[in-house]
């Protein structure tokens, strides 16, 4: 059994610290988001997951300090998504065992790469395979100006103010 919790605890045991993960975000494919349509895979590269620990590399004069994190990918297929907003399906397996680490993807990642905004995890649990998305929790950091339609967060926990209205996001259709 893997040492820190899955989607499935956090979602059982919500007001546990020890159940929160931090999900970060890259702005490339590692390989743990698939897509539906080939053509949406062009264009949205995102990868999501879970910071297990930060280090620094030191190989040579050229590479020195340099800041890692080691990371349990996120697998989900990706069916829409805008500036602050990743929405997709995701199988109850990983609803089960994820994020953990995966041999086929690469868990280093430079902080460099890093996408300037914590994500907090929707999720539709009521069916086989769920309905995730992943939001910005700090807008303002992605790019010079958001406006995307789907939130907005004005540094006053405005988001945990509109529980009904993360909950209808999710209940469209993707």
């Amino acid at each position: 059994m893997s040492k820190y919790p899955s989607y499935s605890d956090m979602a059982a045991n919500r007001n546990a610290k020890r159940n929160s993960l931090h999900f970060i975000s890259v702005p490339y494919n590692v390989g743990s988001t698939t897509h539906d349509d080939m053509r949406l895979a062009a264009v949205q590269k995102q990868s999501f997951g879970c910071p297990r620990f930060f280090f620094r590399l030191n190989v040579t004069s050229a590479i020195y300090e340099e800041l890692y994190a080691f990371v349990d990918w996120c697998c989900f297929t990706a069916t829409t998504f805008t500036k602050t907003c990743y929405q997709g399906r995701m199988t109850q397996a990983e609803w089960t065992t994820g994020p953990t680490y995966r041999a086929n993807f690469s868990p280093f990642v430079t902080m460099d790469d890093i996408t300037p905004s914590r994500f907090v995890l929707a999720y539709d649990d009521t069916h086989d395979i769920l309905d995730v998305g992943f939001l910005s929790l700090d807008p303002e950091r992605i790019g010079e100006t958001v406006d995307d339609g789907n939130f907005v967060d004005f540094g006053d926990n405005v988001l945990a103010k509109n529980k009904a209205e993360t909950r209808e996001f999710l209940s469209k259709e993707f």
